[in-house]
């Protein structure tokens, strides 16, 4: 055999160890179907087990504007970094959650990535718009919203990290 040919050869050995490699290699974001075991139908107790559970530091704050429906918002912390928060209702259950980049193992990934990563996950083809709301000056100026497959509403969008607010139920609007 010639050495081209050994060479053509270890050329496509290579290629196709590679290309096997990239194949076998995990989504990192969105490990599982229900944002980590928490679903959007979860109480305010659950979410806390569950949180604690997880290794989660655990913070409740009582609503900014005073309401008659006992609101609580709660962050989920890793290592002192906020990881979710969710806003729990009238009868304590999710009307929010946002999930950020150490919930989700996004912190290296783009907007367009999470995008596709949430969508190819859950479902559901989003819409694009303009995102006014970004404090920081690096942020994409493009807000993503659509439906899961399992009829959660969400909103993919970037404000110095990029975050996703899931919302219940195809009747509630943003």
């Amino acid at each position: 055999m010639g050495a081209s040919s050994r060479f053509c050869l270890a050329s496509r050995a290579s290629r196709t160890v590679l290309a096997a490699i990239i194949v076998a290699l995990p989504r990192v974001a969105f490990a599982d179907s229900n944002f980590r075991g928490f679903s959007i139908s979860d109480t305010f107790e659950q979410v806390q087990q569950k949180a604690k559970a997880d290794g989660y530091e655990i913070k409740v704050l009582p609503p900014v504007v005073a309401t008659d429906d006992d609101q609580n918002h709660l962050f989920l912390k890793l290592k002192g970094e906020t990881c979710a928060s969710m806003v729990f209702g009238i009868k304590q259950s999710i009307t929010q959650m946002d999930l950020y980049p150490c919930f989700y193992n996004g912190k290296e990934l783009a907007l367009q990535q999470v995008v596709s990563e949430f969508v190819d996950r859950f479902g559901g083809q989003p819409e694009a718009d303009v995102y006014q709301g970004s404090n920081c000056t690096n942020a994409e100026p493009l807000i993503y919203r659509g439906n899961t497959k399992e009829g959660e509403l969400y909103e993919i969008f970037q404000d110095c990290v990029v975050a996703i607010r899931i919302k219940p139920g195809s009747k509630v609007q943003f």
